[in-house]
């Protein structure tokens, strides 16, 4: 096993395996990459960031090294609500035991509180799109080869109305829109496993709302014994990348 670790201050590496997602921060936009692609692609950035908690706060903190050794253990972490971290042991996580203390990932016991972020600190750096990020989030959710499909009268009515375009097909209840050259602007057409969010969603606030309100409308549901939103999709990336999306944006 290779794991990769990026590093600022003198001891604050911390390492991954290389499909860990890493939210980064490069030319003031926000950037959600894999640990494995960061390494690859760091010559592309000229100075790159991170969002780091120094105990009371998050803050940003420049990245100078980007690295990878060879493992023979890995520690994972899987949490109540169904998150995955893959990490070295002497990786150390902030957790509540009495008050914050910093543990190494292999000394964690079943039962401890990890902190986690409940928000995520970034600024608009896009232009707005607009309603076209709904269509874009319902798509992701439900579209196949630039057609969105779908039973609901209110959503198909909504999506003729914002792309200007008509049913071409009904099928058991279920209608057709041809919406490819709409969704083109931020999305190749990709197979349900290959689904990702566009960049441009966490650069702006006001289309990530819009975009996850179309998401919702496909794929979305309220949880009400747990009392939570729920989203599917059989793309573990578009799943991961949604998480950081409602950090940044809700």
């Amino acid at each position: 096993m290779v794991l990769m670790a990026i590093v600022g201050e003198l001891g604050a590496g911390k390492c991954f395996t290389k499909d860990t997602l890493i939210g980064v921060i490069n030319d003031g936009k926000f950037k959600l990459l894999t640990i494995g692609e960061l390494f690859i692609r760091k010559d592309e950035f000229d100075e790159l960031s991170v969002l780091s908690f120094d105990g009371n706060s998050l803050r940003r903190c420049r990245s100078f090294v980007i690295y990878k050794e060879p493992a023979k253990r890995v520690v994972v972490i899987r949490t109540r609500n169904k998150r995955e971290l893959k990490l070295s042991g002497k990786h150390k996580l902030p957790i509540y035991r009495n008050g914050l203390k910093w543990v190494e990932a292999s000394k964690l016991k079943e039962g401890d509180l990890l902190l986690v972020p409940s928000y995520l600190p970034m600024e608009d750096k896009e232009e707005e799109w607009g309603d076209i990020s709904w269509v874009i989030g319902l798509y992701v959710a439900e579209g196949h080869n630039g057609v969105i499909s779908n039973k609901d009268e209110g959503i198909i009515e909504k999506l003729c109305k914002i792309t200007g375009k008509e049913v071409f097909k009904e099928r058991r209840g279920c209608k057709y829109v041809k919406v490819g050259e709409w969704i083109e602007r931020g999305l190749k057409l990709t197979r349900s496993r290959e689904k990702y969010i566009p960049k441009h969603f966490f650069n702006n606030r006001n289309d990530a709302i819009k975009f996850i309100a179309g998401f919702f409308d496909g794929d979305g549901y309220f949880q009400k014994g747990e009392n939570r939103i729920v989203f599917s999709s059989t793309s573990q990336r578009l799943l991961s990348q949604l998480s950081y999306l409602s950090l940044i944006h809700i």
